[in-house]
């Protein structure tokens, strides 16, 4: 429960404080705030379970994720994280074109 309080509670948190706390817990010895974000997140489940990205807080969570390192590169799911990306990009730009 506390680990999930963590997770909702830096959400809205800019790519930069998600990586300044990512370096802290790094020198710590423990895991990086993105890690717990990926294993226990339950929106970040609900986001690629359900395949699409409705807002910009999601968006940032799964930015925040995929820039923590704690995906390996060519994973599936950095693959299918890549793709949710862009295609929240592409429709962010269409909307304000």
């Amino acid at each position: 429960m506390a680990i999930n309080d963590i997770v909702e509670e830096t959400a809205n948190w800019t790519p930069e404080a998600v990586a300044a706390a990512n370096v802290r817990f790094a020198a710590a010895g423990t895991f990086t705030l993105s890690e717990i974000r990926r294993r226990y997140s339950k929106k970040y489940l609900q986001i690629l379970k359900r395949g699409v990205i409705r807002s910009e807080a999601e968006y940032f969570l799964l930015k925040g994720i995929r820039d923590g390192g704690s995906i390996e590169a060519g994973a599936t799911e950095g693959m299918q994280i890549e793709a949710l990306m862009a295609a929240f990009e592409t429709k962010v730009v269409q909307h304000h074109s």
